[in-house]
């Protein structure tokens, strides 16, 4: 038998085996098995958990006492803080079929709406930028980024070339060529031309390359 107390939210996984619930008075996410069997979905503690909800990719989010919506990979891994902005006791969550995030504030009387933009790419790291002298043998530049956790992440790589010489660089690389290796250095993807593939994904973010 199912036991939940008076002030929890409820939502389904998207394989529909477990029930998720966010337990106000326990600051935790319960995960119930057909069984009514619970385990705890993260051993994150949660300030007075209230509205739940899952995306398409299976990520769950959970509003707070805090103020604040919580992001966890369907595992219950990798926590990080989705967003505040004019959250105001957020009882409810829930998705539409096109993405979109809503949420209902409590205490504001409000509904908000979160683009799948938004719900894909929290503001969470905003730049890396690198500008030096690219040589050759040895003196080849090479940069790098770790992304860790097991949750799928959007990231937006740019190779830029003739908007560099309109900002006043001198020198940039005529035609740049991005290419993505794996540990053994087979090439995984290339790309010369953002336009030629994602163009309205990247488009979309707000900070495509001004040239082609």
């Amino acid at each position: 038998m199912f036991r939940f107390s008076r002030r929890s939210s409820r939502a389904r996984d998207r394989a529909g085996r477990h029930l998720l619930l966010a337990e106000h008075g326990e600051n935790s996410i319960s995960r119930y098995d057909a069984g009514g069997n619970a385990t705890n979905f993260t051993s994150t503690n949660l300030p007075g958990a209230l509205g739940i909800a899952l995306d398409r990719a299976g990520n769950v989010y959970v509003g707070t006492n805090a103020n604040q919506i919580e992001k966890f990979s369907p595992a219950g891994a990798d926590p990080r803080s989705f967003t505040s902005t004019g959250v105001d006791f957020p009882m409810a969550l829930a998705f539409d079929q096109a993405g979109n995030l809503f949420v209902a504030n409590f205490s504001g009387s409000t509904v908000q709406k979160f683009t799948p933009i938004a719900v894909q790419m929290p503001p969470t790291l905003v730049n890396i930028s690198i500008r030096l002298n690219i040589g050759t043998g040895e003196n080849v530049l090479d940069s790098g980024f770790v992304v860790r956790g097991p949750a799928p992440k959007t990231i937006l790589i740019r190779g830029l070339r003739q908007s560099l010489g309109t900002a006043g660089v001198a020198d940039s690389l005529p035609d740049p060529v991005l290419e993505l290796h794996d540990r053994r250095g087979a090439i995984i993807r290339s790309n010369d031309n953002w336009k030629a593939r994602q163009e309205a994904v990247i488009a979309a973010t707000g900070i495509p390359p001004k040239r082609r």
